[in-house]
């Protein structure tokens, strides 16, 4: 008896245990399925509307699609709704992006190369140098050119407008009146170290565009008793004080630069030799690596000493002028033509053209292709000899 009762309190247990397990299965399953009808965020339930963020749960930017709603009537090609929650916003409405002006781009006039606001705007100063003498600071030149004198030996006028850290500019000589008419066509301040013109020349009157150093004090100092140099801080002091003086930013080029490819002659030029006497030649040589025509005097490479670098030219100019040697009592003077034309060479990336050069109506020097148009050009900085046309014959070019 005693076991048939406890038999059937186990039995009771064992049926109480299976309903409460089941009572729990069967809850659980309940709130399971209420789980997946929870509403969306947006309160709608089959609908395409999206959340305005339309940003997905996920964490990622994808646009929701349609196909993923049985009941939606919309097309599947329709445009999702805009950012930020515009839905009537379409593309043509929306505000351009606010763009910046083009940047000005600043030309130089003499080289045709882009350079700074700064620079474009600097009034440029020609330093008249002896071109056998150690030159320093002239590496920078932007237009050099090159004039003989009655004893055989030359003057190098070099313009630049970027003279502001250069701390030895030199050698430096006198002036003439024809070397600083240059002026007038190019612009600037011909910067010397006096002037030994033995003939006054009133139509050249150079006076109000010319700086001689020797006239302002403390404004240069010699080296060797026989060099004569100056800096930026000491020509600055001697521009300032110097009263009258009327300083022009380049004026116009006398040709024209190339817009597309670039300009070549119709000979062969990788050199190019001018015997200003027998004791002073100048002489260039093409690289093809640079591009350039490498400046030598008198058999010895030009090097600025300030720099290290060898004097050297886009393109190379030779102007045949005529020239006149007068006698005085005070002796003689060469002076050259530099305004009644002639005929020339222009020499560039190991070709040579002839040309012709004379001023215009309005007295701007113009250099002319053989047919009547102003010369073209290639970009970069440039070389020009005056050279007498009594003479051209030993002008050699090859």
């Amino acid at each position: 008896m005693k076991t048939s009762k406890t038999s059937g309190l186990h039995k009771f247990l064992s049926v109480i245990l299976i309903a409460v397990l089941l009572v729990f299965i069967v809850g659980f399953a309940s709130n399971g399925w209420k789980e997946d009808q929870v509403l969306p965020d947006n309160g709608q339930v089959g609908d395409n509307i999206t959340d305005n963020t339309d940003e997905n749960k996920d964490g990622t930017n994808e646009e929701p699609s349609d196909n993923n709603n049985p009941d939606s009537s919309e097309d599947d090609t329709k445009e999702p709704p805009k950012e930020n929650g515009d839905l009537n916003q379409g593309e043509e409405n929306k505000t351009p992006e606010e763009t910046l002006p083009p940047e000005t781009l600043y030309i130089n006039a003499m080289t045709g190369l882009a350079v700074s606001e700064v620079q474009k705007f600097t009034v440029p100063l020609g330093f008249v140098f002896d071109p056998e003498a150690p030159l320093y600071g002239i590496s920078s030149t932007e237009i050099a050119i090159e004039f003989p004198i009655e004893d055989g030996t030359t003057r190098l006028l070099s313009y630049t407008t970027d003279n502001s850290e250069l701390w030895k500019i030199g050698s430096l000589v006198e002036t003439r009146a024809f070397i600083s008419a240059m002026s007038q066509f190019f612009g600037g301040i011909v910067v010397s170290y006096g002037n030994d013109d033995v003939i006054p020349y009133d139509i050249w009157d150079t006076s109000s565009y010319e700086l001689d150093l020797s006239k302002h004090y403390g404004s240069f100092y010699r080296e060797n008793a026989k060099f004569v140099y100056t800096r930026h801080d000491k020509l600055d002091l001697a521009l300032d004080g110097a009263i009258g003086l009327k300083g022009e930013f380049y004026k116009a080029a006398p040709y024209d630069f190339v817009t597309e490819g670039i300009v070549l002659g119709i000979s062969e030029a990788t050199s190019v030799t001018l015997p200003f006497s027998e004791k002073n030649e100048t002489s260039f040589h093409y690289s093809e690596k640079t591009g350039t025509y490498l400046m030598y005097k008198s058999g010895n490479r030009k090097v600025d000493m300030l720099s290290g670098k060898n004097l050297a030219f886009e393109n190379v100019f030779v102007l045949f002028a005529d020239a006149t040697t007068y006698e005085k009592s005070s002796g003689t003077e060469l002076v050259i033509d530099v305004m009644s034309g002639g005929r020339g060479y222009y020499v560039t990336k190991g070709t040579v053209t002839e040309f012709t050069w004379g001023l215009n109506e309005i007295g701007e020097l113009n250099f002319y292709s053989l047919s009547g148009e102003r010369l073209t050009v290639n970009q970069g900085n440039n070389y020009i000899a005056f050279y007498k046309a009594s003479e051209a014959a030993n002008v050699k070019i090859g």
